[in-house]
C-alpha cells in the first residue's frame, strides 16, 4: 500500500497495480475502503486501458463526507 488513512471509521488505501495479470503492460491505480476488522466496504480501479497513460504512487484524501480524491 503507498497510502493509508482512517477516516470516519473506515481505512482508505490506494496502491500501484499492474496490468493486465500475467503479462503487465501498464500501471493503475486500485483503491479500497475496508472497515477496521478487514471486510472490504468497495474498491475500485483507476486505468488507461490505452496505456497512454501509467498511474503510479497513489495518494488518498478522504473529508468527513466519505468524499475521497486520488491523487497519482
Amino acid at each position: 500500500m503507498h497510502s493509508a488513512i482512517l477516516r470516519n471509521g473506515n481505512i482508505w488505501a490506494t496502491h500501484t497495480a499492474y496490468l493486465p495479470a500475467g503479462a503487465p503492460t501498464r500501471s493503475a491505480v486500485n483503491w479500497w475502503r475496508l472497515a477496521t476488522n478487514g471486510a472490504v466496504v468497495s474498491r475500485g480501479t483507476i486505468d488507461d486501458m490505452t496505456s497512454t497513460f501509467d498511474y503510479a504512487h497513489p495518494s488518498i484524501a478522504v473529508n468527513r463526507n466519505n468524499d475521497a480524491l486520488i491523487g497519482s
